[in-house]
């Protein structure tokens, strides 16, 4: 009873704010239910439950890459923890268990960012700007998706936060962790010096170096780890700048070309608006009725819906320059990324959509005051949002149903096959749904396993299959010891 009276005594946009919260997080939660692991969050998982299970951190395990293990190790520590916790009720409660670690860390950073904006606009603006937070596709994506970004953009806007609030050791912890959770953590700290200038002027200097003592000594270990055992703090990116051990995909060239062509900004787009990687082909994966009728209204409702900033582009100053000092460095930071790995940014900026709910909030404040038939404007993003959260449940619970496709396939090999059995299964997903070690395909590896995955229809990695003359090999030296017809996947034991 005293939540509920606490809750009636708040003002209108107070009651309204927390409502969106809570719709975004039971969004969240609901999503979770169906979601199966997939795309790169199956090498994180794979690796988090290495460390729940030998409680070490992983190094050159084959765990469905041929990299070895570099990323910063927040995110897997919490999930090993999640696994090992709910692991006590079963290996499927553990697997689930670990899910959940997104949508708590996304839920918790929807509290932070409207915290951020009451702090520096008003209560409407708070509003409007945790609208755009809790809805924009990618945000409820990256909710869900067990990568480690979500945990990142909390880590960020708890920093952010308790920055404002002058609260200096809350926030080089929240600074240290997320540059221990992902590398681009480390851009957060132009913002956070800057904060403190602005309230500190007379004991900047003094407590600057408190911030970046306590980061240092938190999160330079693992740069420090990464540097002896990969000879590249930043593995695997920049691997020809220092010079890195050069096992798996690393990424050394500059394609400053890539600049100019209108990929640069398509794909982010398609990202931020729940195209997976940006790539506009992974719509045509499923087989959708009127698809070429929904793309144009997904299309029109994604611009009408992120409009809004175009118009909140004008703050005042010191706003203005909190979001320009965080949004350039992930802005730059997106443009390397583009030039030396590839098109996918969408997800590496992030931690910037407290800013772009800065900008949004103030946008949709001023549409507000200068149209004449606001209910209309609030009916129209009302549908639009409904839409973008339908095409999310039909989104994440296709690609379950195609995971679950396969699924007597992965039980097969977990009821079947020695815990410490070693597989050749290209992708890095099979490795996790196996819940064995995985080598990819190739001749090499195959004296290296005891069992090989074979399924030339196998959709949704292309990287599990393996050409004629590897078949044929593979063939000469094992014998199959289990087919599924309906799936199309053998299962081949390699001969001693």
């Amino acid at each position: 009873m005293g939540l509920i009276k606490k809750f009636k005594s708040f003002d209108n946009f107070t009651k309204l704010a927390i409502i969106i919260i809570l719709m975004g997080i039971i969004l969240r939660f609901s999503l979770v239910i169906p979601y199966h692991i997939a795309g790169d969050a199956c090498w994180q998982v794979s690796n988090a439950r290495f460390m729940a299970n030998n409680l070490q951190f992983p190094l050159y395990e084959p765990l469905g890459r041929e990299q070895p293990f570099w990323s910063p190790p927040v995110f897997h520590i919490i999930s090993a923890i999640f696994y090992k916790v709910f692991g006590i009720f079963g290996t499927d409660v553990a697997d689930f268990g670990i899910k959940l670690v997104s949508p708590i860390f996304s839920s918790a950073s929807l509290i932070f960012i409207y915290l951020i904006l009451k702090n520096l606009f008003d209560k409407k603006i708070a509003l409007y700007g945790v609208i755009f937070a809790a809805f924009l596709p990618i945000s409820i994506d990256y909710g869900v998706f067990s990568y480690a970004d979500s945990t990142l953009v909390f880590f960020v806007v708890a920093s952010i936060y308790y920055t404002l609030k002058n609260r200096i050791i809350m926030s080089s912890l929240g600074l240290s962790l997320s540059i221990l959770t992902k590398y681009t953590g480390i851009l957060i700290i132009p913002l956070i010096i800057y904060i403190i200038f602005t309230k500190n002027k007379k004991s900047f200097l003094k407590k600057s170096i408190i911030t970046l003592a306590i980061t240092a000594v938190i999160s330079l270990p693992w740069y420090i780890r990464n540097w002896i055992y990969l000879k590249n703090p930043v593995y695997p990116i920049l691997n020809s700048v220092f010079h890195g051990v050069n096992i798996g995909s690393t990424y050394s060239d500059f394609d400053f070309s890539k600049l100019l062509s209108i990929n640069f900004i398509l794909v982010p787009f398609f990202e931020f608006f729940g195209v997976p990687d940006g790539n506009i082909s992974n719509i045509f994966f499923f087989d959708i009725p009127f698809l070429f009728i929904l793309l144009p209204i997904w299309l029109t409702a994604s611009i009408i819906f992120i409009s809004p900033i175009i118009f909140g582009m004008k703050m005042n100053k010191e706003n203005r320059n909190i979001a320009l000092i965080l949004l350039v460095p992930f802005l730059l930071a997106g443009l390397l990324h583009i030039v030396n790995v590839g098109w996918s940014t969408g997800r590496r900026l992030l931690p910037t959509i407290v800013i772009l709910a800065f900008f949004w909030g103030y946008g949709f404040q001023k549409v507000i005051k200068k149209v004449r038939y606001k209910n209309l404007i609030f009916i129209a993003l009302t549908l639009v949002i409904t839409g973008f959260m339908f095409i999310e449940f039909v989104k994440i619970g296709l690609a379950a149903k195609e995971w679950g496709t396969y699924q007597d396939d992965f039980d097969w090999v977990k009821q079947n096959t020695e815990k410490n059995a070693i597989f050749m299964a290209g992708g890095q997903c099979l490795s996790y749904n196996l819940n064995r070690f995985s080598y990819q395909a190739s001749s090499s590896n195959l004296n290296k396993a005891d069992y090989v995955w074979v399924n030339q229809d196998f959709k949704l990695d292309r990287r599990t299959h393996v050409d004629n003359n590897l078949l044929s090999e593979i063939k000469g030296k094992s014998e199959i010891v289990y087919k599924n017809d309906r799936t199309k996947t053998e299962i081949y034991r390699i001969k001693q």
